[in-house]
């Protein structure tokens, strides 16, 4: 088997797959969630919680209004995967809005 043959077969596969992943509902979705910024995700769409460490990093804006901070703060503690030091910075934008604990 040529060199040349090889190629064009991987080429066939890696198009098949784009054409999978880009062509169907699933693969959209996919591609949608994996090449978008979690710092522009709105504070009341279902995967938010991705949006809390850019915001405990000050890279995106903690809601303004107390219960929607409230919110984003429970949300936060509950479904997003924080670093110890994200812990205790939630917990210090908690006590800051007066969220109960």
């Amino acid at each position: 088997m040529s060199v040349r043959r090889v190629m064009l077969g991987a080429l066939v596969l890696v198009v098949a797959a784009f054409g999978v992943v880009a062509f169907t509902p699933p693969g959209r979705l996919a591609l949608h969630y994996l090449l978008r910024n979690p710092d522009t995700i709105d504070w009341d769409d279902k995967g938010a919680f991705a949006r809390c460490a850019g915001a405990l990093a000050g890279r995106s804006k903690w809601p303004d209004q107390k219960s929607n901070a409230c919110q984003a703060y429970s949300m936060c503690a509950n479904e997003a995967q924080l670093s110890r030091s994200e812990h205790v910075r939630l917990e210090e934008i908690g006590r800051a809005a007066g969220c109960p604990p």
